[in-house]
């Protein structure tokens, strides 16, 4: 089974027992010798998430190298990376590959780019996957790659700076490159950094979809914020792009749904003056804000 790569890996250990069983002849068999002699066979078929067209491109393999198959199952070893390197077309592709207790699948899509201020865009997102291997020597999977769409970001610094990026480690230093787009709350695109360090959030392609993102909040300490375009969502064909300004347009969306959870309650619920005259505060914030130029909506809204 393939698994989408997320921040944490729920129940590993649940699941590399529950294969032990499913699997305890062949599984045993294997880790009584030298497991990397023996091959397994993947078959894929690699497809546009939404439309279901076969997509063209390259497979980058890697995994756990160790003496025993059940410490690279719990990702105990050393990482190789490239172990195979393969281009695919017409949504097939077909392998082998020696025998590793967790692989990891890289997926580049090569189906056209979109010029832009910020370089060429590609039409699809890059694609990670792993699987930790359960006693099948034969595995099958149909893999869905997400047509995207680009929201580049205007994000400021508290002095007011215009934030650029040079690399991703100093994306990870900011908040761990925590941006998201998605349109259904279960499938998440990640961050994007052009050639000069501009930030963009990807978004599935025609699709309405919000941004997800975490940021230091003074008085809070690190929040979970969403921008969703006053509730419409963000709606890009693929490789199309728009420019916001994060930060304006999170406080608007986060102020909405407080007011809104606000005049869901029952009227009988008391409310604190404190909350009232929070919200009061940021409406006025807001409508203020409207006026002013984009470093200033920054650090005010």
């Amino acid at each position: 089974m393939l698994a989408k790569k997320t921040s944490l890996r729920i129940s590993i250990i649940s699941v590399i027992i529950t294969s032990l069983f499913a699997n305890a002849v062949t599984a045993q068999n294997i880790t009584q010798d030298n497991h990397e002699k023996y091959q397994v066979t993947f078959d894929f078929r690699i497809v546009d998430a939404f439309s279901g067209e076969p997509l063209n491109g390259v497979l980058h393999v890697h995994a756990f190298v160790s003496d025993e198959l059940w410490k690279e199952s719990l990702e105990m070893g050393e990482w190789v990376e490239d172990i195979v390197v393969k281009e695919f077309s017409g949504g097939k592709i077909s392998f082998n590959a020696p025998l590793r207790g967790q692989y990891g699948f890289e997926i580049y899509v090569d189906m056209g780019e979109s010029p832009s201020p910020f370089g060429d865009l590609p039409h699809y997102d890059w694609c990670y996957r792993w699987m930790v291997f359960d006693g099948e020597d034969e595995v099958k999977a149909r893999i869905g790659v997400f047509p995207v769409g680009y929201v580049f970001v205007k994000l400021y610094s508290p002095e007011g700076k215009l934030m650029k990026f040079k690399d991703w480690d100093e994306l990870y230093r900011y908040n761990l490159a925590l941006f998201f787009g998605t349109y259904d709350d279960l499938n998440f695109t990640g961050p994007y950094l052009s050639e000069k360090g501009e930030l963009a959030i990807k978004i599935p392609a025609g699709r309405p979809s919000r941004i997800y993102w975490m940021d230091y909040v003074l008085g809070y300490g690190f929040v979970w914020l969403i921008a969703d375009d006053d509730g419409k969502g963000y709606l890009l064909d693929k490789g199309k792009y728009i420019v916001i300004n994060l930060v304006y347009e999170s406080a608007k969306t986060m102020l909405r749904k407080a007011s809104a959870f606000v005049e869901s309650l029952p009227s009988d619920v008391p409310l604190s003056e404190n909350v009232t005259r929070h919200l009061n505060e940021a409406q006025e914030l807001i409508k203020a804000a409207e006026s002013l130029d984009e470093r200033s909506k920054a650090l005010n809204g």
